[in-house]
This record gives C-alpha cells, structure tokens and sequence, in this order.
C-alpha cells in the first residue's frame, strides 16, 4: 500500500502581487529620494536667508560687547575719531545694555538692519552678495557698518590763503561753509587797502578734543585759539614780530593817553598828535573830547597790563594790531577797573605813524 504524500507544493506570487509590490517599492525609493532632495532643497534655501547671517553679525559685534571690533569696521565712516575712541564712546554708553536687532528698509538693494538700545538707534549693517549657491540662491557676507553717537561739531575761521588739518585730516573745499569773510578793520582801512578776509569750516563727528594744525602760505604754523563768543577756533593772521618789537612802545603809549582822554584825565592837544587829521577818527575823538558826560567820579587814573600785540602790516604806509590795558580810576579808597580793548589801524603820514581807525573788540 502506497503512502499518501501528504507535503503540499508552494504557492507563487501572481503577476499582479509581483508588480504591486515593484511599484510599491519603487514609489518607496522615489519617496525617499524625494524627501532627501527636497530636504537639500530647503536646506540650501535656509541658509540663502539673510536673516541668519544677520544674527551671526548681531551675536559677533553687538551682544558679544566686543565693541572694539565694531568700531574698527565702521570707523572709516569718520575720519576724524580713532576706533579707540568709538570703541571708548559704545563701552561708555552700552556696555551691558540690552540690544535689539531688526531689519530695516534696503540700502542700495542689500538687506540692511537697525540696533537699538530701547527706542535708541545705535547702529545700522548691511549684507554684501557674496556668492550664489549650487540652485543660484544669493548667498550673503558681512557689509558695511554704521555707528550713531551724540558727536560735537567744531567751527574753525581761518585766513584766506591758509591750510587746516584737523586730527590728522586735511580739510578740504567740502568743509567749507562760508568764503570771503571780511575782517572787522576792513571798512576802517583807507581805500585802496585791502583787509584780510577769513574761510569758515565745518567739521562733524568729533568725540574727543580735536587736534587742530593751521598752516600759513610761508609754511609757518599758526596759532588756535577757541573764542566763546562765537564758539568757533580762530586762527589770525601770522603777525610781524619785527613790527611789534619796533612800534609797540609808541602803540602803547598813543592809546594810554586816548584811554585817559576817554576819563577825563587828559587834554585834546596832547592826543591828536596821535590821530591821523585827515581821518574821520580824528574827528570823532575831538568830538567825543568835548562832550563827556559820564565819566565815574574819581581823584586819580593809572593805566595798567597795557600790552600790544597782533600786530599785521598790510601795506608799507598801513598796519594794525590790537591794543588792551585797563584804567584804574581811584576814589579814596575805592577802585574801578575800566578794561579796554581796541583794534588799531595806523597810517604813515609825512614819515609818522598816526591812528586813522579804532574798532572796540567784543
């Protein structure tokens, strides 16, 4: 008796199910190709975002308090501060504070962004194209940088003809704010004279005390000084040092005895020998000798600290220079000091120097 086989054959895969499964597998591998493309994609799609180089600026220079490194990349944007002191100025006024970073309106097409301090604009960025990528997405690096600070502006007048650096920086005709600048002896001059004219600069930007250089048409260095009154640095003419020494003593003592005419304490015929008689002063001062009405009351006059100086020749037969003393007028045991200061205009008449203008220095 034969045994029964009882094993049974394998099935097999229909057609159908071979291909089903095929295609799954192949949309599976597609899928996952997909994703990983896709992933590629916008990968390289994020890091084109101007937004994360924005906040690696941000962290490197802002938040990180390495405001030295800042001011060294925007302080070329004033050429009259060091990185020092702009570094100096941001470690003053922020070092600790609390930044904020947003962008801002763009510059020359380039994204730009604004740092604040609370409502306080601190600083400006920009990015800079600095490559496209493989899927020709702009890619972006550091730009340019900008610090805003409270920063002093300096006024400077100088004489026509000479040159002026400031910090280190010569100014040029872009600083310039004002030309042609008459000197206050000028409608004093006889005619035919011609009297020094002054340029005005304009400097911003300044965060320390400048350092300030004038230099004359010879070469010679000039001095500066700051006047209140106006709030600007001056520099005057080179003076003639030769003249001072030659006519000082005579200038002085010309001015001594108007000055005690002035206090009643001198006589017209001991003065005008001093005044040019062809000058319109001449006349004034004979006028104002015979008509002085408010003179302090006082039993002595002394002049005193006369000195003169600035002395500018402008011609062979003209000069000028400025004439300051005081006159002590006593009364008992009282004093009053009366300061004058003057800008005196001489002529050479028949070989004598005599004073043909006189401006009351402010």
């Amino acid at each position: 008796m034969k045994r029964q086989n009882t094993k049974q054959g394998k099935k097999k895969l229909s057609l159908f199910y071979k291909i089903y499964f095929i295609v799954i597998a192949l949309v599976l591998v597609a899928a996952v190709i997909g994703l990983w493309w896709l992933h590629g994609v916008l990968r390289d799609y994020e890091d084109s975002q101007p937004k994360h180089v924005a906040d690696e600026i941000f962290a490197k220079y802002y938040t990180s308090g390495d405001f030295a490194a800042l001011a060294s990349k925007c302080v070329e944007s004033n050429p009259f501060e060091s990185a020092d002191a702009v570094a100096k100025y941001l470690n003053d006024h922020y070092k600790g504070a609390e930044m904020t970073c947003t962008s801002g309106a763009m510059k020359d097409g380039m994204p730009t962004y604004i740092v604040k301090v609370g409502d306080y604009k601190v600083s400006s960025f920009t990015l800079a194209e600095k490559e496209k990528n493989s899927r020709g997405w702009e890619m972006y690096k550091e730009g340019t940088f900008e610090v805003y600070y409270d920063a002093d502006t300096l006024t400077l007048v100088i004489p026509t003809g000479y040159s002026a650096s400031v910090d280190g920086v010569e100014l040029d005709d872009s600083y310039v704010t004002e030309r042609a600048i008459p000197s206050p002896e000028a409608e004093y001059l006889p005619e035919g004279v011609t009297g020094i004219t002054y340029v005005k600069y304009e400097v911003r930007g300044l965060l320390e005390d400048p350092d300030i250089r004038v230099t004359g048409a010879d070469g010679r260095v000039a001095d500066v000084t700051y006047e209140e009154k106006d709030k600007a640095y001056h520099t005057y003419p080179l003076f003639d040092e030769a003249l001072e020494k030659e006519q000082s003593d005579y200038v002085i003592e010309a001015i001594s005895q108007y000055t005690l005419l002035m206090s009643a304490d001198n006589y017209w015929g001991a003065v005008k020998v001093y005044f040019d008689p062809d000058s319109q002063i001449y006349e004034d001062t004979y006028e104002s000798a015979q008509y002085i009405w408010t003179i302090i009351p006082h039993d002595s006059a002394e002049i005193t600290e006369a000195e003169a100086s600035r002395f500018i020749k402008y011609s062979d037969d003209i000069f000028a220079c400025r004439v300051k003393m005081v006159n002590v007028l006593t009364k008992g045991a009282e004093t009053f000091r009366d300061p004058v200061d003057w800008t005196v205009i001489f002529r050479n008449v028949n070989g004598e120097w005599l004073i043909c203008g006189m401006i009351t220095n402010s």
